[in-house]
């Protein structure tokens, strides 16, 4: 498994979050804010919204 920061950064590849809500996630990451994370992760679809997921599994597996 990536790092949560690779996966955010893989999560900016794709271009679609606005700059806000990436830096909401960045932030999310660096405070190790699972709940956060995963709430955002709910505003999306697909493969982003499983990255996001998998980043919030790696903060906290305990609440896969």
């Amino acid at each position: 498994m990536s790092s949560p920061r690779g996966t955010v950064a893989r999560v900016a590849e794709h271009d679609l979050m606005r700059p806000a809500e990436l830096a909401q996630l960045t932030t999310a990451v660096e405070l190790r804010d699972a709940e956060t994370v995963r709430s955002i992760g709910h505003h999306w679809s697909g493969l982003i919204a499983l990255d996001i997921f998998s980043v919030a599994d790696a903060i906290d597996p305990t609440e896969q």
